[in-house]
């Protein structure tokens, strides 16, 4: 369906790359190809837009439209989206810190849960609490509150809320 979806935003990119150079052609095509990245790994609305779209595994608008304009191969493509994904700095892209290798692995699909934990937002205490779902960022499993700057805390949370959210059983929390 993304690839359906993918070649009918680029069909003819290059006779019409140059109107990209508007922000709201460029901004058009962003916001559908970030809806669909989050409609395949069933992300919240407020994941990021660069974040959502790695671990979908689509490449972000510029790249794409310059991509098929100029007929870059793959080896093209991934670099260019790399050295994007390089000035990026988000918990996602301290678990995936090679676009490539991730978009090319052979094993493992990306779903509600494993979304929730590659990008941290999701049925965690710390961001319920930061969106104003929750009163406290304590962790459901264990009642405990995370200590402030520990990114371990963050993943524990992510994984224990994740594994039980799929009824593989409530591990005790870690902290």
């Amino acid at each position: 369906m993304a690839s359906a979806v993918m070649s009918g935003l680029l069909y003819a990119a290059e006779v019409w790359k140059a109107a990209m150079k508007w922000g709201s052609a460029m901004a058009s095509m962003n916001r559908m190809i970030r809806l669909l990245a989050v409609r395949i790994c069933s992300a919240y609305r407020t994941v990021q837009a660069d974040d959502v779209m790695v671990v979908a595994g689509i490449c972000p608008a510029e790249v794409a439209v310059e991509a098929r304009a100029k007929r870059w191969d793959r080896d093209k493509v991934y670099a260019e989206w790399q050295a994007r994904w390089a000035r990026r700095e988000s918990w996602t892209k301290t678990l995936i810190p090679e676009v490539r290798e991730w978009c090319e692995r052979g094993y493992g699909e990306v779903d509600y849960y494993v979304t929730q934990f590659l990008t941290g937002h999701g049925e965690n205490g710390r961001y319920l609490e930061r969106i104003k779902k929750r009163n406290d960022g304590r962790c459901v499993d264990c009642g405990e509150y995370p200590r402030k700057g520990d990114q371990g805390s963050r993943a524990r949370e992510a994984v224990v809320t994740s594994t039980a959210a799929a009824g593989h059983g409530r591990e005790e929390c870690q902290w």
